[in-house]
């Protein structure tokens, strides 16, 4: 009685098809006696992609006529794999069907966030688009990506190159405003293309503060001077300020000074003040639609009396007709 090895058969499957991009996959390699035949087949097993073998996947051995080899593919593709069994004393080699495994582009998540929010009129703000991987894919995204306000692109803010995830977009708005901001992530060959959530970016007025000047101080009676109001924008807000300027005296609005417009950020009141004593001048900003009003600290002008003078040489005064013995005598 001649009793030779029997035939097998060899089945891989695998834990995951199709795939994406970083996904770890396990293929198990199922290998059984083929009927007459009986009984558990050891040896080993070794998995190839292709023509060639799987790393860390060859000769792996069988336990219970079943082994296993864990695989992550990095990119898309298709790959053709099929077990090898090695056979032993008792069972035959055998080659399993081929199993086509399909790795797609891993699904992605973009946000957009920004470096300050409220911001104010004339602010740089930085906004960060960070693009990840959604599990079960794995690795670091490439591309680029698109901000945009709304439905339009923000000016040099278009495909921006992604660095570890990340992409960055400088933005200065001058004006108050809402903005819509989204982030548009291109995708590349691995993960595909995903648009963040929208941001709703609001642009407040910028504080100012307004400082006012003499030409003259302290004046004298009768003499004119100029009061000059600078207004400026308070950091981190930036621009020039328009609108008007009220010069004060007292809490009360200095006749002919009324709502001075401002010009490349100043306004002035040109004043002669006869009263003589200390004054109580401020400026008082009306504010405009991107900047907040200000009034200016108090600023005390000084109105002296006028200093009289005589000259050597002036005439002396013509003596009437009951001095002229006084006169004589001068």
């Amino acid at each position: 009685q001649v009793v030779q090895k029997a035939a097998t058969s060899s089945v891989v499957t695998s834990s995951a098809n199709p795939s994406v991009s970083g996904q770890g996959v396990t293929y198990t390699a199922i290998v059984s006696a083929s009927p007459p035949a009986i009984g558990t087949p050891t040896g080993t097993a070794t998995f190839k992609d292709g023509v060639s073998n799987i790393a860390g996947c060859v000769a792996q051995p069988l336990v219970a006529g079943i082994a296993t080899c864990p695989v992550t593919y990095p990119g898309v593709g298709t790959h053709a794999i099929t077990a090898v069994y090695s056979g032993d004393a008792n069972f035959v080699t055998s080659t399993s069907p081929t199993l086509t495994q399909f790795v797609d582009q891993g699904a992605t998540t973009t946000v957009v966030t920004s470096s300050v929010n409220p911001s104010v009129s004339g602010q740089t703000l930085t906004y960060t688009a960070t693009v990840s991987e959604s599990p079960p894919a794995t690795g670091t995204p490439t591309g680029t990506a698109t901000f945009m306000d709304g439905v339009a692109n923000v000016p040099s803010c278009v495909a921006q190159p992604l660095g570890a995830g990340m992409v960055t977009c400088a933005v200065t708005y001058p004006g108050v405003g809402i903005h819509a901001i989204t982030a548009l992530y291109s995708g590349d060959p691995n993960f595909a293309a995903s648009t963040s959530a929208v941001l709703t970016q609001a642009v407040n007025q910028a504080s100012t503060a307004t400082v006012l000047t003499s030409s003259a101080n302290p004046s004298v009676s009768g003499q004119t001077v100029t009061y000059t109001a600078t207004v400026s924008a308070v950091a981190p807000g930036a621009g020039t300020p328009t609108g008007t300027v009220d010069f004060q005296d007292g809490g009360v609005t200095i006749t002919g000074c009324v709502a001075q417009p401002l010009v490349a950020g100043s306004a002035s009141c040109v004043v002669t003040n006869p009263t003589l004593g200390a004054h109580s001048i401020t400026a008082v900003y009306s504010g405009n639609v991107d900047f907040s009003g200000s009034t200016s600290p108090t600023l005390t002008q000084w109105v002296t009396q006028g200093a009289l003078s005589a000259s050597v040489g002036d005439p002396l005064p013509i003596p009437d007709s009951g001095a002229s013995a006084a006169a004589a005598a001068i």
